[in-house]
């Protein structure tokens, strides 16, 4: 699949973009990018079959629950699992554990993308994220086209969290962070 590029949540606002807003000068900047993936969506409305139909939504894995959620930790618990399926099992005190941490993941090809606002992020599960950046217009035509593995990549680690999308297949999505500073 090349060419279509769907957006991620309900996000409109213009890349890339820092603007003030509101009283005592609070500046809100997006960061935007295409993410080859699935949306997850996130608290009070999870994209996901296993989400819990109540009126809150609670998205409820052997792996996250809602006390997680209502921390939001998705993005650090999902971490957590991939972690697993690709057999790390080191704990925080050991040396260099960090650096070890976010290489293991790397393996799969697949990461988590928070995207939204800080107070509630929804999420996208990726195997390519290309950044859109300020610095004029890009061709992305050639970058879109889709390697044969990914969707392969994808369905493993969908599986290995425990997740079934409601979006029928992986496409490309246009995602968008915003930052409150």
């Amino acid at each position: 699949m090349t060419g279509e590029i769907h957006n991620a949540g309900d996000e409109t606002q213009a890349y890339g973009n820092a603007t003030p807003q509101g009283e005592g000068g609070l500046t809100v900047s997006n960061e935007a990018m295409l993410a080859y993936g699935y949306d997850l969506g996130g608290t009070g409305e999870w994209k996901v079959r296993e989400a819990f139909e109540d009126e809150d939504g609670w998205l409820i894995l052997d792996w996250f629950g809602p006390e997680d959620e209502e921390n939001g930790h998705f993005a650090e618990a999902a971490m957590e699992q991939m972690l697993t399926m690709v057999g790390f099992t080191e704990t925080w005190d050991t040396e260099a554990y960090w650096d070890r941490a976010h290489e293991a993941p790397k393996r799969l090809s697949v990461e988590i993308v928070p995207h939204g606002s800080n107070d509630e992020p929804m999420y996208v599960l990726a195997t390519q994220v290309i950044p859109a950046h300020q610095d004029g217009l890009k061709d992305v035509a050639g970058l879109l086209a889709v390697e044969p593995w990914w969707d392969e990549r994808l369905r493993t680690v969908l599986s290995g969290l425990g997740l079934t999308p409601t979006q029928r297949e992986a496409r490309w999505l246009r995602v968008q962070r915003r930052h409150d500073s």
